[in-house]
C-alpha cells in the first residue's frame, strides 16, 4: 500500500488547505452526528442498572450522601462510574427528569465523539472527503454505539474520555512534529511541538479515572503504549513528558482512592469485589463473549486485522496506538469474564480508533481505484456492522450459539436480549411503584434485581448478587460451576440477611388478576405451606400497564 499523505502540508500548501479541511471535517462530523441522532434517539433506552447509580445520585442531591440504602455506614460504594453519579446528581438537583436528562446527556456525548472522529479525520489526519466520512458514519452507524449511546451508565461520555486521552498521548503530537520541521522551525521549537499537551492530557486522563474505576486499565494501556514509542524512538522529551502526565494522573487517582477509603471504607469498589468474573476461571466466558461480538459485529475484526497495514509510514505510531488499543479493549472484555449487558458495551473505546481507520482505508481506496470503490468499501464495512442492530446477521445461528456467554439462559441474539432488557426494565419500574403505594417506608424488601425496584420504590433492598451489600461481597463466594450471566457469579439466599429481619422475602407483580376473582383466591393459595402472603391490588389507572396484585411474601 502507498503510505498516506502527510497529515499537515508544508508551509504555504498548509494554509491553503486548512479551509478546505475544515469544512470537509464539519461536513463529515454533521452527517454522521445526524445518522447517530436518527437511529439512537428512537431507540434510546435505560437498562436497570442505570437506577441503582440513579439512586445514589437522588439521595445525594437530597443530603443523605452516596448511598444505595439510608442509614447504612459506612455507605457502600455500588457504582462504579463516580464522575457519572455527580453528574445525574446535580439533574436530581435541579429537579429534572432523570431519564429524559441522562438520556439527551448521553446521546449529546456520542455526537460529540462522532464528530471529533471526523474533525480529527479531515483536519489532522488530512483524509479527503470520502475518508473523514467513512469514518464518521462508521462510528455512528455501530451498534454498539447506537445502543449504548443512551443506556443510562455514561458509556458514550467514557469512551469520548479514552479517545480524547488516546489522541492527546499518540496523535496530537506528531502532526505538530511533521509541521514544525516542513516549515524550518528551531530544533527546540519541534521538541516541544512532539510532547503532549499537559494540561488536555491530564484533563482527559482525570476524565477516564473518575468515569469509571476500571478506567485505569486504559490509562495504563495507552501510557504503557507511550513508554514504548518513547523507548523505541528514543524521544527522551516525548518519554518525560508522557511520564509527568502520568505521574498527575495517578495523582488524581491517588487523591480519590483516599477519598473512597474514607468516606466508604474501602480502596475498592464493592462491586469490584462481588463481581468475581476477573478470575481465572471465568476466562473462557470472556472469550466467549469477545466471540460473540466478533461474530455479531465482524465489521470491527475486520478493522482490527487491517490496522496493522498502517504502521509503517505517516503517523505511524497514531496508528499503532489505535491498534494496540482497540486490542487491548477487547482483551479486557476476555479478561474480565465479560459483561451481560447487549452489544458489547466493554467494547465502545475501541470503536472511534477502529473508525479512524476505517476512514483511512476508504482514503487510500479513494485516492487508489477511484470514489466509486471507496463507496462500496465504506458501504461494505457498514454493512457488515449496522445489520445487528435490527436483528440480521451475517455469521450463522450454529456460530454465535456455540459461543453463547451468557450462562443458564437459553440463546437469544443481541437484539433480543436487548429488548428483553428493556421489558424486564419496565416491569420492575412498576414493581417499584407498586411497592410504593403498597408498603410503609420502614419496609424492606430481598432482591436480586435492585435497580428500577429500588429507585420507584425508595424501600431498603437486600441485594442477593452483593453489588450494593458489602457482606454478601466478602462472604460469599462464587462457584464457577454454576451457570451464571457474568457480574451475577456470586449469589446467595433470602435467609443469608435473616438477622436484619428484611420485611420481605418475595416481591411479585401480576397482571390480569383483579380483586375478588377466582384468580386472585388461586394467587393467595398458591404459596408454600407456613408462608404468609399478602396481596395488593393496582389498577392501570394509576399509571400500571393494567390492573393486577402485587404478591408479597413475608419473610
Amino acid at each position: 500500500m502507498n503510505d498516506l499523505p502527510p497529515t499537515v502540508p508544508a508551509g504555504a500548501a498548509a494554509g491553503r488547505d486548512a479551509p478546505a479541511r475544515r469544512r470537509i471535517g464539519w461536513m463529515a462530523g454533521a452527517a454522521g452526528a445526524l445518522a447517530l441522532l436518527l437511529l439512537a434517539a428512537p431507540l434510546a433506552w435505560n437498562c436497570d442498572d442505570a437506577f441503582i447509580a440513579f439512586r445514589y445520585s437522588r439521595h445525594l442531591a437530597e443530603g443523605n450522601g452516596l448511598r444505595f440504602n439510608l442509614g447504612v455506614e459506612p455507605p457502600v460504594e455500588g457504582y462504579t462510574q463516580l464522575g457519572w453519579v455527580l453528574m445525574v446528581a446535580a439533574i436530581e438537583w435541579l429537579k429534572l427528569d432523570v431519564v429524559l436528562a441522562t438520556r439527551t446527556l448521553e446521546i449529546a456525548s456520542g455526537l460529540v465523539l462522532v464528530a471529533l472522529v471526523a474533525r480529527i479525520a479531515a483536519v489532522r489526519l488530512g483524509l479527503g472527503r470520502a475518508g473523514a466520512l467513512g469514518a464518521a458514519l462508521f462510528l455512528a452507524t455501530s451498534p454498539t454505539a447506537v445502543v449504548w449511546s443512551t443506556g443510562g451508565l455514561g458509556t458514550a461520555f467514557f469512551a469520548l474520555s479514552v479517545f480524547a486521552l488516546g489522541w492527546c498521548l499518540h496523535g496530537s503530537t506528531s502532526g505538530r512534529a511533521a509541521s514544525a520541521s516542513a516549515t524550518g522551525v528551531q530544533d527546540d521549537e519541534r521538541a516541544s511541538s512532539r510532547v503532549p499537551a499537559l494540561l488536555p492530557t491530564v484533563l482527559a486522563g482525570f476524565a477516564v479515572s473518575i468515569m469509571r474505576f476500571d478506567g485505569a486499565y486504559w490509562l495504563t494501556l495507552l501510557f504503557a503504549i507511550a513508554v514504548l514509542r518513547g523507548l523505541v524512538t528514543k524521544d527522551s522529551a516525548y518519554l518525560v513528558r508522557s511520564l509527568v502526565c502520568a505521574g498527575w494522573i495517578i495523582a488524581t487517582i491517588a487523591v480519590q482512592t483516599v477519598w473512597r477509603v474514607l468516606y466508604h471504607g474501602d480502596w475498592l469498589p464493592n462491586t469490584a469485589r462481588a463481581k468475581a468474573g476477573g478470575s481465572l476461571a471465568y476466562l473462557d466466558r470472556g472469550l466467549e463473549y469477545l466471540a460473540t461480538y466478533w461474530a455479531t459485529v465482524p465489521a470491527t475484526l475486520v478493522l482490527l486485522a487491517l490496522s496493522f497495514a498502517f504502521w509503517r509510514g505517516e503517523r505511524a505510531w497514531w496508528w499503532r496506538a489505535c491498534s494496540l488499543t482497540a486490542l487491548g479493549t477487547f482483551a479486557y472484555g476476555a479478561l474480565t469474564g465479560g459483561d451481560f449487558m447487549p452489544f458489547g458495551r466493554f467494547y465502545l473505546p475501541a470503536l472511534p480508533f477502529l473508525a479512524l481507520v476505517a476512514g483511512a482505508a476508504i482514503e487510500r481506496v479513494a485516492r487508489a481505484r477511484g470514489p466509486a470503490l471507496a463507496t462500496a468499501v465504506g458501504a461494505l464495512l457498514v454493512g457488515t456492522s449496522l445489520p445487528a442492530l435490527f436483528d440480521l446477521h451475517l455469521t450463522p445461528t450454529a456460530l454465535r450459539e456455540a459461543v453463547q456467554f451468557r450462562h443458564g439462559r437459553p440463546y437469544e441474539t443481541e437484539y433480543a436480549f436487548w429488548q428483553g432488557e428493556q421489558e424486564r426494565r419496565h416491569k420492575w419500574e412498576q414493581v417499584g411503584r407498586a411497592l410504593a403505594q403498597h408498603t410503609p417506608p420502614d419496609a424492606s424488601v430481598v432482591r436480586t434485581s435492585i435497580g428500577a425496584v429500588g429507585y420507584y420504590s425508595r424501600r431498603t433492598l437486600y441485594d442477593s448478587y452483593g453489588l450494593v451489600d458489602r457482606q454478601v461481597a466478602l462472604e460469599a463466594e462464587a462457584d464457577p460451576e454454576r451457570p451464571s450471566l457474568p457480574g451475577h457469579d456470586v449469589l446467595v439466599t433470602p435467609d443469608f440477611f435473616a438477622d436484619r429481619a428484611p420485611t420481605y422475602r418475595y416481591v411479585a407483580l401480576r397482571f390480569g388478576v383483579r380483586e375478588g376473582t377466582p384468580e386472585a383466591e388461586a394467587v393467595r393459595n398458591q404459596g408454600a405451606p407456613g408462608e404468609v402472603r399478602e396481596l395488593y391490588f393496582v389498577r392501570a389507572e394509576d399509571g400500571f400497564d393494567d390492573d393486577g396484585v402485587l404478591i408479597l411474601t413475608r419473610f
